[in-house]
C-alpha cells in the first residue's frame, strides 16, 4: 500500500477547513490485513516499530510545517483522522471547557436540561440559558453542565453562585470573548455567570467531587410560636444523621449519612414564621433538616420544638469556593 504522506496531511488540513486550533492529535487506519501482516513479522522476530506509529510521526510533522499548528496529543484542540481502507480524512474539534460560578434568581428553574413526559420541547433550564449562550459563540454542536451539586428547583442561587464547568462540544471556534458571554446570559433576567475562564478537561471531575460547605437561608412556617429556649436549642445543632430523603429516593441509594451543622442564627418573623441562617457541610438536606421527613433526619427542627416545621423558602446564599476558584 502506497502512502503519500504530504497529500495525506493535506487532506487532514483541509478537513479541519474553518476550525480554529492551535493544537492537534493524529490517528490513522490501515487495512486490517496490513495489521495482520505486521504482528506476523513481529512473531518471527522483526522490528517492533508499529507501521501506524512511524506513519502517524511523519504526517505530524508534515501538518506543523503545513499549518503553524503544534502537534500535542495530550492537549489537543483537534482530531485529525484517516482512513486508509477508504481514503477519508476527517477531523473533529475537541471540547472546550469553561468554568464559572451561576446565580439563579428564580425558584421555578432547574440546573439540567429536561422534558416533561408527553412534551416535545425542552423546559427552560440553567444549563439550556448559559449552554445556547456558548454554543453561539463558539459555532459548536452542542454542550454540558457540570455542577459542583445543584439546588432544588425552587431554590434561588444567590451570593457567590455556584461552582460548574460547562462542556462545549464541537466547538469551531476557540478564541471568545467570555465577558460578553457573560452579558448574553444575564438577558435572561434569571441566570448570570461570573467569572467565566477556560480550564483543561481535569476540572470537570475536580469541580464535581469538591464537596464545599453552604450557607443557607430558610424561612420556615410552624403551627405554633416559638420561645426563646426553642431558638437556642435550635442554634444548638452540631449533627444530624440523615437517612435518604423520601423525594430523592427515585434518584439516591437510601442509606443514612452524618452530616456536620457549623452554624445556625436564628430570626423570629411573625408569631409562627421565623428565619433560619444555616452553615452546614456539603451533601446537607436542609428541608429534611427543619421537617424532619417523618423521623429520616435527627435531630431536626420539627423534633426540637415538638411541633411540624415546614421551610416555605429557601436559598443558597454562599458556598465556600475559595479553594476551586483559586486552584486554576
Amino acid at each position: 500500500m502506497e502512502i503519500k504522506t504530504a497529500e495525506t496531511a493535506k487532506e487532514m488540513l483541509d478537513a479541519a477547513n474553518g476550525f480554529e486550533f492551535g493544537s492537534f492529535s493524529v490517528s490513522t487506519s490501515i487495512p486490517w490485513e496490513k495489521e495482520v501482516e505486521e504482528e506476523e513479522t513481529w512473531s518471527i522476530g522483526g522490528p517492533k516499530r508499529s507501521e501506524k506509529s512511524d506513519l502517524n510521526e511523519r504526517i505530524s510533522r508534515i501538518v506543523e510545517k503545513k499549518s503553524g499548528k503544534k502537534f500535542n496529543p495530550w492537549k489537543a484542540e483537534v482530531r485529525l483522522s484517516y482512513d486508509f481502507s477508504n481514503f477519508r480524512a476527517d477531523a473533529e474539534p475537541l471540547p472546550l471547557f469553561v468554568y464559572g460560578n451561576y446565580l439563579k434568581n428564580s425558584r421555578e428553574l432547574s440546573q439540567s436540561r429536561w422534558k416533561k413526559r408527553g412534551e416535545s420541547q425542552e423546559r427552560e433550564s440553567i444549563e439550556r440559558i448559559m449552554g445556547e449562550a456558548l454554543r453561539e459563540a463558539c459555532c459548536a454542536s452542542g454542550y454540558k453542565l457540570h455542577g459542583c451539586g445543584r439546588e432544588d428547583i425552587d431554590a434561588r442561587m444567590l451570593g457567590n453562585g455556584r461552582p460548574f464547568v460547562l462542556e462545549i462540544v464541537g466547538p469551531k471556534k476557540r478564541k471568545i470573548d467570555l465577558r460578553a458571554c457573560e452579558k448574553e446570559i444575564a438577558k435572561s433576567k434569571i441566570v448570570e455567570a461570573i467569572g467565566l475562564r477556560f480550564v483543561p478537561k481535569e476540572f470537570v471531575e475536580f469541580v464535581k467531587n469538591s464537596r464545599l460547605d453552604k450557607s443557607y437561608r430558610a424561612k420556615v412556617k410552624v403551627e405554633m410560636g416559638v420561645s426563646e429556649d426553642g431558638f437556642e436549642k435550635i442554634k444548638k445543632i452540631a449533627k444530624i444523621r440523615q437517612r435518604t430523603p423520601k423525594r430523592v429516593l427515585h434518584r439516591r441509594t437510601d442509606k443514612i449519612r452524618e452530616r456536620g451543622i457549623r452554624k445556625i442564627e436564628a430570626r423570629k418573623i411573625s408569631e409562627n414564621e421565623f428565619e433560619l441562617i444555616i452553615r452546614a457541610e456539603a451533601g446537607t438536606y436542609i428541608k429534611e433538616l427543619i421537617s424532619g421527613d417523618d423521623g429520616r433526619t435527627s435531630p431536626s427542627v420539627s423534633e426540637i420544638l415538638g411541633a411540624p416545621a415546614v421551610c416555605t423558602e429557601l436559598d443558597v446564599i454562599g458556598i465556600d469556593d475559595e479553594f476551586v476558584r483559586n486552584y486554576w
